[in-house]
């Protein structure tokens, strides 16, 4: 199964739990209806993607928990 790869405007929150943003949320939540435990790949621009798991979500937020990837 393919890894979704999600733009996260600002920065991303390594080995914490974190809200993504707004346009992010509905995406995973809404538009891929991601569950709880599905992995995805995270970036904001500054030239590296973050693995990521999703911890928790609801309607409105999905909350998540990032690693710095491994070369």
């Amino acid at each position: 199964m393919r890894i979704p790869r999600i733009y996260h405007h600002g920065a991303i929150a390594l080995n914490q739990e974190f809200a993504l943003n707004d346009d992010a949320a509905n995406h995973v939540g809404r538009v891929l209806r991601m569950p709880v435990g599905s992995e995805l790949l995270l970036f904001n621009g500054d030239g590296f993607n973050y693995p990521a798991r999703i911890s928790s979500s609801d309607k409105k937020r999905v909350n998540v928990i990032a690693q710095a990837q491994q070369d």
